[in-house]
């Protein structure tokens, strides 16, 4: 199993058209004990920058 949240996301300091996506995940056994974790950062586009005809 793949437990999968996010952990926190914020509008870029330096970009403000997009933002910085964290998720924290955990990947466990049957017995549901935690096998591996990780925290992944993500840089994604704004949904307020994008062009009207962009948004869908």
């Amino acid at each position: 199993m793949l437990d999968v949240e996010v952990a926190e996301a914020r509008i870029s300091r330096s970009r403000p058209g997009t933002g910085i996506v964290t998720f924290k995940a955990i990947a466990r056994n049957a017995a549901g004990q935690a096998l591996c974790e990780w925290v992944s950062p993500i840089i994604v586009r704004r949904r307020d920058a994008m062009e009207p005809e962009q948004v869908g």
